[in-house]
């Protein structure tokens, strides 16, 4: 009875499973996967550090690249167990081309960059050279420029920086972590026409610098505004000089204040340049001379460590901040 059930063909045979995909390393069970991207092909799977089970084993490639994206510790240890990597040397032959692409990949993005800010310059100059042309140079003249380009260029450029300047302001005012900080001088500068007596909804008690408090002050100082539009109305002409001198004071207080945005834009674009550069190339290449060996068949006991690197590569990882 036991031998016609074992024959009949109503009971499925069990599932023959391919040679090619028994994974011989792997426990009863257990087939290898790798701790970074979860895959189980058989693409060089290596047991670089102390870590057991299903984080014991890890692609050469995710590795390398891990190693490349993390900052420091990273580079030379695992971030699980925090036993060292058995690092071996092994100097790649196109180390100078690497190091050449490297530089030239962060020189061209900071080219790139300096050529954009110049040609919104050259549009600003462009700009000033159309309006000041329709009035037969007159700005030009005024300033005793006998030079055309160096003239509007140096206007695109005060331009330029005026209005980052002008850009920087608004972003500091509205960013919440500085506004507070910044409330009472921005209040005073924008109600700095109204004195006690004349406005008392310019003092808002408990109020920061916002569109609000202008508003309110333009509504209870509409007697003081209309004074000033009747005096500088009834000067006529003489007011144009005083108009003229206040833009050339703003436009220079703002062209200030786009200078220094300006540096530190500029250092922060520079940096990221470069880290992120740093990252993709330089990184990268260390990965292929410090390579990681699969230390499986070599870790007998909890006290074992990886042999020392000689000192001068010590001493570079150090100088790097990766070991």
């Amino acid at each position: 009875m036991a031998d016609e059930l074992e024959l009949s063909p109503l009971v499925p045979p069990s599932p023959m499973v391919d040679p090619s995909e028994i994974d011989l390393e792997a426990g009863h069970g257990e087939q290898t996967q790798c701790r970074i991207c979860l895959e189980t092909d058989g693409r060089d799977f290596i047991a670089p550090c102390k870590c057991k089970g299903t984080s014991k084993y890890v692609h050469r490639d995710c590795l390398d690249h891990w190693r490349a994206i993390k900052e420091g510790f990273a580079f030379a240890h695992c971030t699980t167990c925090k036993a060292p990597y058995y690092l071996r040397v092994h100097v790649a032959g196109d180390r100078k081309w690497r190091t050449l692409k490297f530089r030239f990949f962060v020189t061209r993005d900071i080219l790139s960059i300096f050529l954009a800010v110049q040609l919104v310059i050259a549009a600003l100059a462009y700009m000033v050279y159309f309006i000041d042309s329709s009035q037969q140079s007159w700005l030009r003249h005024i300033w005793g420029f006998d030079s055309e380009v160096t003239f509007y260029y140096m206007c695109g450029a005060l331009l330029f920086f005026a209005l980052l300047g002008l850009s920087g302001c608004f972003i500091t005012c509205y960013d919440r972590r500085v506004r507070n900080d910044l409330a009472q001088p921005c209040r005073e500068l924008c109600l700095c026409c109204c004195q006690p007596g004349i406005c008392a909804d310019c003092h808002l008690p408990g109020t920061i610098c916002m569109w609000a408090d202008c508003t309110a002050c333009a509504e209870g100082c509409a007697s003081a505004v209309s004074e000033c539009g009747g005096c500088l109305g009834g000067a006529g002409e003489a007011g144009l000089p005083l108009i003229f001198v206040m833009a050339l004071v703003v436009l220079g207080l703002f062209t200030v204040i786009g200078i220094f945005y300006s540096v530190l834009v500029a250092t922060m674009v520079c940096q990221r340049i470069w880290q992120r550069h740093y990252h993709i190339l330089a990184k990268r290449m260390l990965t292929k001379e410090y390579v990681v060996e699969d230390v499986d068949g070599e870790m007998t006991g909890s006290d074992w460590s990886p042999p020392v690197l000689p000192s001068e590569h010590v001493q570079q990882l150090k100088t790097l901040g990766l070991l």
